[in-house]
């Protein structure tokens, strides 16, 4: 994508009307979002408070700002956990933005019955060779289905381990319409990826699912194996480090 300051700046002050920010961004907010626009992977440590979440919430916005093509953009963000979905989801709504979640349940099936669980609770079972995921039914999903939802939530379950999950992202509807992928809390990509939940260590998968699409991971804290630049046919990561 071209970008000129002119039209980035503009954009940037598209983006705040929708989401209902009345705010002057920070010089590395900015500068995540220039690197977003200009379709290269992000990795940003930003210290708590620093307005992470600001930052993915403009990115579709501005994208339709500057493609031009109305308000088609979505992006997709990878969260750890169910109450941080929720407290974004329940902010974005409250500010009328499109926002929900693409969750799967942890399916065991068992020689007597079929159980259906929700893999926070049932954590320990996910090595279970007989285990898979279902997509959950919510109040969103007919509207993700449809390519309804401008910040769509979601697990690295709910795409790696489940068929219908990943299906969906494969669609003509996502694969022109997604334009950014965003990994919140990506240091646990590394905490939990080898044991607990392992396909957080897949989420190099998105590389796959959305070649097309800039990856931006936040964090506020990550180890330094993070910050090795290795080559990769989809461009270089661009490195956005807290102060101190």
């Amino acid at each position: 994508m071209k970008l000129n300051l002119n039209s980035f700046f503009h954009a940037v002050r598209y983006a705040l009307d929708p989401c209902k920010y009345d705010v002057f961004l920070k010089v590395k907010q900015l500068k995540i979002l220039e690197t977003c626009m200009l379709g290269k992977h992000v990795i940003g440590v930003l210290p708590t408070g620093y307005g992470k979440s600001v930052i993915f919430h403009m990115l579709p916005f501005m994208s339709d700002y500057l493609s031009g093509k109305g308000n088609k953009s979505i992006a997709v963000i990878i969260s750890p956990l169910n109450a941080l979905i929720e407290d974004q989801v329940s902010n974005l709504n409250a500010r009328g933005v499109k926002a929900g979640v693409l969750q799967a349940s942890h399916r065991v099936i068992k020689e007597d019955k079929k159980e259906l669980l929700d893999w926070e609770d049932e954590s320990d079972l996910l090595d279970d060779k007989t285990s898979n995921y279902d997509i959950s039914e919510n109040e969103t999903l007919n509207s993700v289905q449809k390519g309804e939802i401008k910040l769509l939530f979601t697990h690295p379950e709910a795409f790696i381990s489940c068929k219908d999950g990943r299906k969906l992202f494969q669609s003509d509807l996502y694969q022109e319409r997604v334009m950014f992928c965003v990994i919140d809390e990506a240091h646990l990509a590394y905490e939990w990826g080898s044991e607990f939940r392992p396909d957080f260590a897949k989420l190099s998968q998105l590389g796959c699912l959305f070649p097309y699409a800039p990856i931006l991971a936040l964090t506020a804290t990550a180890p330094n194996r993070v910050f090795e630049r290795k080559s990769s046919h989809q461009g270089p990561i661009y490195t956005c480090r807290k102060l101190g």
